[in-house]
């Protein structure tokens, strides 16, 4: 929890290893995997804020069974800052780490997942 009352996500993971994401060692950027998707649904990561709760919910469950870590890392970067009190942000932030075999920072978020108890979803 941050001093403004909200959750702290935290510094945002940084990509899978098996992801392509970023700047090749040449200086050639490369397309982070799952951006192709929200580019054919014509969307950016920063629309995300503006989408319907249960749109952003389906897109963001897609990325997360599609395997689309990185993109979703983006997506949440973008929202959890935005909307603090959805618990469910980041419950999808801990099972992104997790498909990622990445547990110690999946166990951190959990944690600062559940001691959220000002809401009645937590």
């Amino acid at each position: 929890m941050d001093g403004t009352g909200g959750l702290d996500s935290g510094p945002s993971p940084q990509p899978s290893p098996q992801r392509g994401e970023g700047v090749e060692p040449g200086g050639e950027e490369v397309e982070v995997e799952g951006e192709a998707v929200l580019r054919a649904l014509g969307l950016t990561v920063e629309d995300t804020l503006h989408l319907a709760a249960g749109d952003r919910t389906r897109l963001l469950n897609y990325l997360l069974r599609w395997e689309h870590f990185a993109v979703l890392h983006q997506c949440l970067d973008v929202l959890i800052p935005r909307h603090r009190s959805l618990v469910s942000l980041l419950d999808l932030r801990a099972k992104a780490l997790l498909g990622e075999g990445r547990v110690d920072e999946a166990l951190a978020v959990a944690q600062r997942r559940a001691g959220r108890k000002e809401s009645l979803p937590a």
